[in-house]
């Protein structure tokens, strides 16, 4: 289940309760299943020659990962024009990596690794 500020959502279920109440009602069993659907999507989009671009969609979801990962390590909530804006970006950049590199982190002398400690890591 999945609490929001004006429902929740029942994934398993395919439902939603709260202020705007909705059933999934589509096909179920194997006509259902996503990834056969995916790929008649596919196949029909290119023997039509009108292309799926989910970059747009993709980019979004990756983001609102970042940021929910960068709200874990610091505690702290990222709005959207904050994280967009910030320079903000998990060493190394693509760009530096080589073979020979030194890792942009190490073990302490116990052999631990530092961690994120939520309220006290900035990262943005």
């Amino acid at each position: 289940m999945i609490l929001g500020t004006k429902g929740r959502a029942f994934v398993t279920q395919t439902r939603i309760e709260g202020e705007t109440s909705w059933r999934y009602s589509g096909p179920r069993g194997a006509a259902a299943n996503p990834y056969q659907i995916e790929h008649d999507e596919l196949f029909k989009a290119i023997r039509s020659g009108q292309p799926i671009n989910s970059g747009s969609y993709m980019v979004g979801s990756t983001m609102m990962g970042i940021m929910g990962q960068i709200g874990s390590y610091t505690g702290k909530a990222v709005a959207w024009d904050q994280a967009m804006k910030s320079a903000f970006f998990y060493p190394p950049k693509p760009e530096e990596v080589r073979a020979d590199m030194t890792p942009p982190v190490k073990p302490n002398a116990d052999g631990i690794y530092p961690v994120f400690t939520p309220g006290e890591t900035q990262l943005l």
